[in-house]
Protein backbone atom coordinates (compact mmCIF):
# COMPACT_ATOMS: atom_id res chain seq x y z
CA UNK A 1 0.00 0.00 0.00
CA UNK A 2 1.46 3.17 -1.30
CA UNK A 3 0.50 6.65 0.22
CA UNK A 4 1.32 10.07 -1.32
CA UNK A 5 3.42 12.17 0.34
CA UNK A 6 2.14 15.87 -0.92
CA UNK A 7 4.49 19.14 -0.22
CA UNK A 8 2.10 20.41 2.71
CA UNK A 9 2.75 17.25 4.51
CA UNK A 10 6.64 17.18 4.04
CA UNK A 11 6.66 20.33 5.15
CA UNK A 12 4.98 19.74 8.06
CA UNK A 13 6.76 16.82 9.04
CA UNK A 14 10.34 19.25 9.05
CA UNK A 15 8.32 21.44 11.13
CA UNK A 16 7.51 18.57 13.17
CA UNK A 17 11.13 17.09 13.75
CA UNK A 18 12.40 20.68 14.59
CA UNK A 19 9.75 21.50 16.76
CA UNK A 20 11.11 17.83 18.56
CA UNK A 21 14.79 19.22 18.37
CA UNK A 22 14.02 22.70 20.27
CA UNK A 23 11.83 20.60 22.80
CA UNK A 24 14.97 18.38 23.97
CA UNK A 25 17.36 21.40 23.79
CA UNK A 26 14.67 22.87 26.17
CA UNK A 27 15.12 20.19 28.82
CA UNK A 28 18.98 19.92 27.70
CA UNK A 29 19.40 23.52 28.81
CA UNK A 30 17.34 23.21 32.18
CA UNK A 31 19.31 20.61 33.46
CA UNK A 32 22.72 21.85 32.23
CA UNK A 33 21.73 24.98 34.03
CA UNK A 34 21.09 23.05 37.09
CA UNK A 35 24.49 21.29 36.79
CA UNK A 36 26.33 24.65 36.78
CA UNK A 37 24.42 25.09 39.82
CA UNK A 38 26.14 22.67 41.30
CA UNK A 39 23.44 19.93 41.50
CA UNK A 40 24.14 16.51 40.80
CA UNK A 41 23.13 14.41 37.74
CA UNK A 42 20.55 12.79 38.98
CA UNK A 43 18.96 15.61 40.96
CA UNK A 44 19.09 18.04 37.25
CA UNK A 45 17.64 15.79 35.21
CA UNK A 46 14.40 15.39 37.49
CA UNK A 47 14.37 19.07 38.45
CA UNK A 48 14.61 20.14 35.12
CA UNK A 49 12.66 17.99 33.33
CA UNK A 50 9.47 19.20 35.76
CA UNK A 51 11.00 22.63 35.02
CA UNK A 52 10.60 22.30 31.03
CA UNK A 53 7.60 19.85 30.86
CA UNK A 54 4.55 22.45 30.91
CA UNK A 55 6.54 24.33 27.84
CA UNK A 56 7.44 21.08 25.89
CA UNK A 57 3.79 20.37 26.52
CA UNK A 58 2.30 23.38 25.03
CA UNK A 59 4.55 22.75 21.92
CA UNK A 60 3.41 19.33 21.77
CA UNK A 61 -0.10 20.23 21.93
CA UNK A 62 0.09 22.94 19.69
CA UNK A 63 1.27 20.98 17.23
CA UNK A 64 -1.28 18.46 17.44
CA UNK A 65 -3.66 21.01 17.57
CA UNK A 66 -2.35 22.44 14.29
CA UNK A 67 -2.36 19.29 12.27
CA UNK A 68 -6.18 18.66 13.14
CA UNK A 69 -7.41 20.15 9.88
CA UNK A 70 -5.24 17.71 7.84
CA UNK A 71 -6.18 14.63 9.74
CA UNK A 72 -9.90 15.61 9.02
CA UNK A 73 -9.68 16.07 5.55
CA UNK A 74 -10.33 13.40 3.02
CA UNK A 75 -8.97 13.94 -0.29
CA UNK A 76 -5.55 14.44 -1.13
CA UNK A 77 -4.55 17.82 -0.82
CA UNK A 78 -7.63 19.72 0.76
CA UNK A 79 -5.74 20.73 3.97
CA UNK A 80 -4.54 23.44 1.79
CA UNK A 81 -6.59 24.08 -0.94
CA UNK A 82 -10.23 23.99 1.43
CA UNK A 83 -11.81 27.16 3.46
CA UNK A 84 -10.40 27.07 6.95
CA UNK A 85 -13.10 27.63 8.93
CA UNK A 86 -11.34 30.24 11.17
Amino acid sequence: MQIPVSIAAALGFIALVGQAALNGVLVLSAIEGRRKGGEDLADAVVAGSQERLRPVLMTAALAAFGLVPAAMSKPMGAETQGRSPW
